[in-house]
């Protein structure tokens, strides 16, 4: 029998993944080193604001104001994050609802490929009240005081 894997870098290739894994460490590292190096005691400033500065300077007048001003940029970056994060709750939301969809879906295929071979169908096991949609109730032998 062959020898079952224990986790997700198992086998003759894992070395791979930790050769890309440590390229892209090596690259994001050097990204910054030659960022810093080529403008050092610069303050890094968005490509907006860059953009904005570029095109004032050259005569350009902005169309309309903006209906909020944060108090501080930490307060712009924070509502930035919060921004990003709901849209990645939502993001993800919409994924897995996505995925659940295609897994009832097969499910449900099966089950009527199975019922067109007159196979039994087999049932989750579910509790009595899940498929009733009522409460169990409880014996007369169950309810006896205990004072």
């Amino acid at each position: 029998m062959p020898e079952a894997r224990t986790g997700a870098a198992a086998g003759p290739r894992a070395w791979v993944t930790w050769a890309l894994l440590g390229l892209v460490v090596v690259l994001l590292v050097a990204t910054f080193a030659l960022a810093r190096a080529q403008a050092p005691g610069t303050q890094f400033a968005g490509s907006d604001s860059t953009a904005v500065q570029v095109l004032q300077d050259q005569g350009a007048r902005p169309w309309f104001t903006p209906i909020f001003q944060p108090g501080s940029r930490e307060i712009e970056s924070g509502l930035f994050a919060a921004q990003a994060a709901l849209g990645g709750a939502v993001l993800g939301w919409a994924l897995g609802r996505l995925q659940s969809r295609r897994e009832i879906r097969r499910l449900r295929e099966q089950s009527s490929a199975a019922a067109q071979q007159g196979a039994p169908q087999t049932a989750p096991e579910t509790a009595p009240e899940a498929a009733t949609g009522t409460a169990p109730t409880a014996s007369p032998d169950a309810t006896h005081d205990q004072a």
